[in-house]
């Protein structure tokens, strides 16, 4: 996958190897997060983002795509920092390996992000890719997460990301 910078620039990579989608966002830096917990589900907000009625909503996103009808798998994590990690890349890689996130078909989809690093990611499982590419996934990047999140809507940017996402593996529901 392509870097991004927040001007839409695309930074190719160097090599044929595929590399992730790296946003950078506007906040502060916070405490380290060295320890990958135990997951919660669909929304794993280390980082109190959201509150109880955007968790809400998030969740209902979630059942109303019945998405443990197939064997697909989502999550949405937000960390303050990603230490001992080098970038959010290793970080949601280690996310997925310790949680197996769509690990039976591959078929899995993180969305992770640190308001206090200022970085977003969406992680693809490679039974999906052919649904949710790079390009894909730079469209949703640009289009609906970060320019919710440059304005502190948070909830919102997630939320219109996760239904894309859905939209595109689903259809419309």
């Amino acid at each position: 996958l392509s870097s991004i910078n927040l001007n839409g620039q695309v930074l190719r990579p160097d090599s044929t190897k595929k590399k992730p989608v790296i946003l950078t966002l506007e906040g502060a830096d916070q405490a380290a997060f060295a320890a990958i917990p135990d997951s919660k589900g669909y929304l794993n907000d280390f980082e109190n983002i959201f509150n109880r009625q955007q968790r809400d909503s998030l969740i209902k996103l979630f059942n109303r795509y019945k998405i443990n009808a197939d064997s697909n798998q989502f999550t949405v994590v937000t960390i303050n920092d990603y230490e001992p990690y080098k970038d959010i890349s290793e970080v949601a890689t280690a996310f997925a390996d310790t949680w197996q996130l769509g690990y039976k078909n591959k078929n899995g989809v993180m969305i992770i992000f640190s308001k206090a690093k200022k970085q977003a990611r969406i992680q693809i499982g490679e039974g999906l890719q052919d649904k949710l590419n790079d390009a894909s996934n730079k469209y949703i990047l640009d289009n609906y997460l970060i320019p919710q999140f440059r304005a502190g809507n948070y909830c919102a940017g997630t939320y219109n990301a996760m239904d894309v996402i859905f939209q595109i593996l689903y259809g419309k529901k």
